[in-house]
């Protein structure tokens, strides 16, 4: 699996990792639960990764997030997540197993995000 792209959006609840990019403008801290909400609203998204038991491995810093999807019996795959500070929603941007944040993500957040570092 490489990757698939673009749109959704979601609310916010209880927390994963935020740093010091964390609060209402960058949407950090955020649950997999909300994420679950901007995954299954992208149709092109969901429709490429499968989503198994849930996410796990959710970070966020600055306005993006990351999460692993937690398939039984395949690879597992990152999904990219946007926040979009206007509409206060997150957007799945992009899934995959491999380089999900490459040329996306700035070098100074993907540091700070687990599944950008692949």
């Amino acid at each position: 699996m490489s990757e698939a792209a673009s749109p959704p959006k979601a609310p916010s609840s209880k927390a994963a990792s935020g740093g010091a990019a964390s609060g209402a403008a960058s949407g950090c801290p955020v649950t997999a639960a909300v994420l679950e909400k901007a995954f299954k609203a992208n149709k092109q998204v969901a429709d490429a990764i499968l989503l198994g038991k849930g996410f796990k491995d959710v970070s966020c810093y600055g306005g993006w997030a990351t999460a692993t999807a937690t398939p039984e019996n395949m690879d597992q795959a990152v999904v990219l997540f946007k926040y979009d500070a206007a509409k206060k929603t997150w957007a799945a941007v992009v899934g995959g197993t491999d380089g999900v944040c490459r040329d996306r993500v700035p070098d100074d957040v993907a540091t700070h995000l687990k599944g950008c570092q692949n």
